[in-house]
This record gives structure tokens, sequence and C-alpha cells, in this order.
């Protein structure tokens, strides 16, 4: 079992952003999913996702199974990215 479960994966990119936002929220699902079976209680999910029309969804998937969800986009990022992180800390 772990504290902390970061995923960090991103889908190979194919320029057509409906793709891109639909792969990565397949990623972060199955990241979601790991985190259910090795997460501790009281265990925190970091997960990068391009947003996209799943986004919304997962968020409320994540926020469901933690106390606190917060989303996160780093200065490094280009500002027209669709890359963001959501952190969730305190798994129930």
């Amino acid at each position: 079992m772990f504290n902390v479960i970061l995923s960090d994966i991103a889908p190979a990119t194919t320029g057509r952003k409906d793709v891109d936002a639909a792969r990565s929220y397949e990623l972060c699902s199955m990241a979601l999913d790991i985190s259910e079976k090795y997460l501790k209680k009281g265990g925190h999910f970091v997960c990068k996702i391009f947003q996209g029309n799943d986004f919304d969804n997962f968020q409320k998937k994540v926020k469901a199974k933690f106390r606190e969800s917060k989303n996160f986009k780093p200065t490094s990022c280009r500002k027209n990215s669709k890359e963001i992180y959501i952190i969730a800390k305190f798994k129930h």
C-alpha cells in the first residue's frame, strides 16, 4: 500500500485535441483505479490530464473518492496547453 500515487502519464499525441484528451482521460481513469487498490486510507493522488469533454466527469470521480481536490497548472506550461494536474488529498 502506498501513501501517494502520482500519474504523470501522457498519451502519444495525435495533434487532435479531442482524441488526445480522450486518451488522457482513459489513462487517468486507469491510474485512479490503481489508486483504489493500492492507496492507503488517507493517501494522496496526483494526476496529469488533458482538459477535454471528459474532464468534468473525471474531476467528479476524483472528488467522490477524496476529501479535497484542486487543479494546478504549472507556470512552465504554455498558456494554450490543455495539460493540468489534479491534486487530491486524503483518501476516504
